[in-house]
């Protein structure tokens, strides 16, 4: 049977009035992949967190390797082994894929004093001038073995310094040299990488492989992944599984976050299901299936088959033709775009991450500027009378009456101020509707608890920072708060 890697018990972490994760059991063994599962805000990512340093728990117990163990920051996870790949990567854009890797990195302990404690420890203890009795005269003579042996010593001593700025030197300005033990354990593993490449050269799947092998180079035993395949192709998720399994051979302890059930079924040996912050269960992927674990994930029966209902009253609402967009960096990103989203229906936009999506969304709404093509919004309010958003700003869009809202993939970078709270993320879109002299808060407010209690968004109330919820909560709380909805993914 394999060894218990880690082991949570009884594990709880509050925020305020919310219980985030509620006595939480949990087992992870070495030579294992567990699915960690859950809906949106059931406490997943809060947990890692945990583990990984980011929230220390309020009460409960974490065991490493059967020791009883405190991870007060993430040094102190990195010093028990434990790496964590966040679905946002934590890269800089301008640096090498190696330079990323070993950034942060210090130099091994080197104690000049300690050094020459133990230099000065070896001294020879007899004396360099010696009396030598002959004749009745006693005689003061040099006995240079120990008078070389001395100066010795302390030449070590004195060369110290010079040790220590080799060292640094040789650790620093040649770091390249280290390029290899990097790429070691690239193939070690099975990872396709060019580590000299700059992270804006790299495709979103490279990015991802030089996170994981950060953490694996400095020599994490227990990785832990959130939403490792959110951004990546169906053929580069079979090359990342293809590496996540040589890496459990190896005697390593994985653990996904993940909402694919699919994948679930694919890639992990068992699966730990949460709801609403508490461990509901972890069973062996062999003996569930995607039925079962939805079940488990929402308490209830779930029929997975969708019944849609058929679109009625379908006008086109808008319209894009020929939509072109060059980038900054003269990179055409659209290429002659067409659609129609037509009232009544869903319109889907599908593309893994740095498709155009983006930009196609940002131009919808104002954000960007595009170089050829046009937007028409056929405004309901008007007999559907055609308007070209072309020339217009977000403004005037909104004073136009154009009912458009935009939700962007950094939810807590452009979607929301991540330090003001609810009602007050809420008045930036209402401040303008006052009065008087004075801000009307109260609308704001009475809308700020109706999406609460509406969307059961989690959170102690209206006035706690929005970062502070988790992201499936904020992702609620935005998407209430929008009317046409343009999502990125």
């Amino acid at each position: 049977m394999n060894q218990v890697a880690i082991e949570l018990k009884k594990v709880s972490k509050r925020f305020g009035e919310v219980v985030a994760n509620n006595q939480v059991d949990l087992k992870v063994y070495k030579n294992e992949i567990l699915s960690l599962l859950g809906e949106n805000g059931s406490g997943k990512t809060t947990l890692m967190n945990m583990i990984s340093g980011i929230y220390f728990p309020d009460s409960g117990e974490i065991e490493i390797d059967g020791k009883p163990v405190v991870i007060k920051s993430p040094r102190d996870a990195h010093n028990y082994k434990i790496g964590m790949i966040h679905q946002h990567f934590k890269l800089v854009d301008v640096f090498s894929a190696a330079d990323n890797i070993l950034l942060g990195e210090k130099m091994p302990e080197y104690s000049i004093s300690q050094k020459a404690k133990e230099i000065l420890a070896s001294l020879p203890e007899d004396k360099i001038i010696k009396g030598v009795e002959k004749d009745g005269k006693i005689t003061k003579t040099i006995d240079f073995k120990v008078l070389g042996d001395t100066m010795l010593t302390y030449l070590k001593v004195a060369a110290l310094p010079f040790i220590k700025l080799g060292k640094l030197i040789k650790f620093d300005i040649l770091a390249k040299n280290r390029a290899k033990t990097l790429q070691e354990v690239a193939d070690k593993y099975g990872f396709e990488i060019d580590l000299k490449k700059k992270i804006y050269d790299l495709s979103v799947s490279e990015k991802q492989t030089v996170e994981i092998i950060k953490v694996l180079y400095r020599g994490a035993e227990i990785l832990i992944l959130d939403e490792p395949t959110a951004v990546l192709t169906p053929q580069e998720i079979e090359k990342l599984f293809a590496v996540l399994r040589r890496m459990r051979d190896d005697g390593k302890a994985i653990i996904i976050i993940t909402h694919k059930l699919n994948e679930v079924m694919a890639i992990s040996d068992k699966v730990a299901v949460l709801r609403k912050g508490e461990h509901i269960a972890t069973v062996n992927t062999a003996e569930t299936n995607e039925k079962e674990l939805t079940e488990m994930m929402v308490g209830k029966k779930v029929e997975l088959n969708i019944d849609r209902t058929e679109p009625h009253d379908m006008a086109e609402r808008l319209v894009v033709k020929d939509l072109s967009i060059v980038n900054h960096d003269k990179v055409k990103v659209l290429d002659n775009v067409n659609f129609v989203a037509r009232s009544g229906e869903i319109l889907g936009i599908a593309g893994i991450a740095g498709s155009g999506q983006r930009e196609l969304l940002e131009s919808i709404a104002g954000l960007v500027k595009f170089n050829g093509g046009d937007i028409i919004y056929n405004d309901p309010t008007k007999n559907n009378e055609p308007v070209d958003l072309k020339s217009k700003t977000p403004v005037q869009i909104r004073e136009l009456g154009v009912r458009l809202s935009f939700v962007p993939e950094d939810r807590l970078g452009m979607g929301l101020v991540a330090n003001m709270d609810i009602v007050d993320n809420m008045m930036l879109r209402s401040y303008k509707k006052g009065h008087s002299v004075f801000l009307d808060r109260k609308s704001p407010s009475k809308l700020a608890d109706e999406i609460v209690h509406d969307l059961e968004v989690v959170t102690p109330n209206t006035h706690t920072a929005v970062r502070k919820l988790s992201g499936g909560n904020v992702q609620r709380y935005l998407l209430a708060e929008k009317s046409l909805l343009l999502l990125p993914y």
